[in-house]
């Protein structure tokens, strides 16, 4: 099943709650099989960490298991759990900063690295060149990396990165690096 309204994607797990009145029936609680939006590639290493779930709006979150729990016990909740991005158009995710963060540990391509002083632009929010490229493609979803730390997400154009940071996540103070 695949939930693009954020209701159904519960029924991945048996419904133990009303386990008594399935019983009266006749009946027994099963899971079902629930597609679930990830990076290519990434499910295995994911699924590890967490519950991954889409809500209507495209929307990608992960939480633990025990969150889950808790989750699925509340009514009327408009978000839940780490956001990691939103599904696109062409079926590939934008990262948030965080889904970006937690990808770049392991990512292999769709990567490119700037310097310093395009690291402080792009915090500000300004289109960068890129000192390096790893495994790119054009107009594709990038991960944006400053020595070892992932700082965002962008469109490799030719040329440039577009960046995607959003206005309210924008640094605008001078930073000393050591």
């Amino acid at each position: 099943i695949l939930d693009t309204m954020g209701i159904y994607w519960t029924m991945k797990y048996a419904n133990k709650k009303d386990e008594k009145l399935l019983d009266e029936w006749g009946l027994k609680g099963i899971g079902f099989d629930v597609k679930i939006f990830t990076p290519t590639g990434y499910y295995d290493e994911f699924r590890k960490k967490g519950i991954f779930f889409k809500t209507s709006k495209d929307k990608v979150w992960i939480c633990t298991e025990k969150a889950f729990n808790l989750f699925k016990k509340l009514k009327r909740v408009n978000s839940f759990g780490l956001y990691l991005g939103r599904i696109k158009r062409n079926e590939k995710i934008k990262l948030s900063i965080e889904g970006a963060q937690l990808i770049g540990e392991e990512a292999k391509k769709n990567i490119v690295e700037v310097d310093e002083e395009e690291m402080k632009k792009f915090i500000q929010g300004l289109n960068v060149k890129p000192s390096k490229l790893f495994n790119c493609e054009l107009n594709n979803f990038v991960l944006v990396r400053f020595k070892d730390e992932i700082i965002g997400v962008g469109i490799l154009r030719e040329g440039f990165v577009e960046n995607l940071t959003p206005k309210a996540r924008r640094i605008f103070i001078d930073i000393k690096i050591s």
